[in-house]
Parts: C-alpha cells; structure tokens; sequence
C-alpha cells in the first residue's frame, strides 16, 4: 500500500477545488448515513489517516465506541479524543474475532494488491451481521478524465482495483449487498460508489 492512500487523502483537504473536497466530505457523510449507527456500537474506521471520519462519527453520536488504524506513520496527531487509533495493516488487525459492529473502509481497499486477504480479515473482525461500509474510484473513463483535470494523470498506479471488483469479491466471500450509492448524483457519470455490505 505504500504511502499512496496518505498522500490522496492530504490531497483531499490541500486542494483548492472546491469540487473535489465536497465529493470527499459527501463520501465520508454518505458512509455514516449507510451505517445506521446506534449506541453502544463498536465502530472501527480502517485507513483512519487523521481521523476526520471518527471525529464526524463522535459528533453524530458520543456513545459510539470507535478505534481506527491506519498503516502510515505519523497520521494519528492530533488525536481524535475518546478514540483508539494504532498503527496497522487491513490485512493484519491486531482485534479479536467478531470485534465490530461497523468496519468503515473508505478509499483504502482499492491499494492493496492482497485484496482477498484484506476482505477475509475484514470479515474475521466484524460481528455475525456486522456491516462493511466501503467507498471506492470507479476508474471510468470520467474518472480518469477529471483526475487529468485534478493531478494532470490519466492513471494512476496506486490503484490496484475499481470498486466493481471490490464489491465481485465481497460477494463471494459471504457478504450480502444491502445498499450502495453513487456520487457525484445523477445525471453526473458516477466517480465512487459507497456500499453497505453485511457479514452473513
């Protein structure tokens, strides 16, 4: 995964397009609608970088009880208050079995070349009917036309999958779609999609 994620999401808030910065906001607001979070849920956010979507989920309810990980150094200042945020790998989180009752995964899986390992132990960390909430690019040819508009590059080799692999491959491995949503909204082409998948 490297440092790629990191750099993007710093990207996210650097620049000067507004555009841009609401479609990154509107993903993470978007993924919280999907969650239906009550009290008490143990919620983690995974590629957590500085915390933003911890600090939106604390907001939105104080009762929730949220960890993050993220694999690069130097992401957790400052720290997101009531919150447990260490350094670690989606293909190797240092929780127990069926930890979680929400496991966000923002614009993180389409970076790791180990995607079944990845979504195994997503599965391995979350409760019996937990839900996965995942945002991904959708790669289209307006995807990569407007990150020639945004960074002056048609492609991008940090991206190993499109979120239409990512959600072929939470299928097969006894996850059960539940909603999805695209953004920008019709009639712009679709950029990233958000899904809410559920652990069978």
């Amino acid at each position: 995964m490297g440092n790629e994620p990191l750099d993007l999401k710093d990207e996210y808030f650097k620049t000067k397009t507004p555009f841009v910065t609401n479609l990154f906001k509107n993903r993470l607001k978007t993924a919280i609608k999907l969650a239906s979070l009550k009290d008490n849920f143990d919620v983690i956010d995974v590629g957590c970088h500085t915390g933003y979507l911890l600090k939106m989920i604390k907001n939105y309810n104080p009762k929730i009880n949220c960890y993050g990980i993220d694999i690069n150094d130097g992401v957790f200042t400052p720290i997101v208050e009531g919150c447990d945020l260490r350094k670690a790998d989606v293909r190797n989180m240092p929780f127990n079995n069926e930890s979680f009752d929400i496991l966000f995964v923002t614009d993180v899986l389409e970076h790791v070349e180990e995607i079944e390992t990845a979504i195994n132990e997503i599965k391995r960390v979350l409760k019996k009917g937990g839900s996965a909430i995942l945002s991904g690019p959708t790669e289209t040819w307006f995807y990569r036309f407007c990150r020639f508009l945004w960074l002056g590059k048609m492609h991008y080799s940090g991206h190993k999958h499109t979120i239409y692999d990512i959600e072929r491959i939470f299928e097969k491995n006894s996850f059960k779609l539940i909603l999805k949503k695209s953004l920008p909204c019709f009639p712009l082409p679709e950029l990233f999609r958000i899904t809410k998948f559920q652990k069978l």
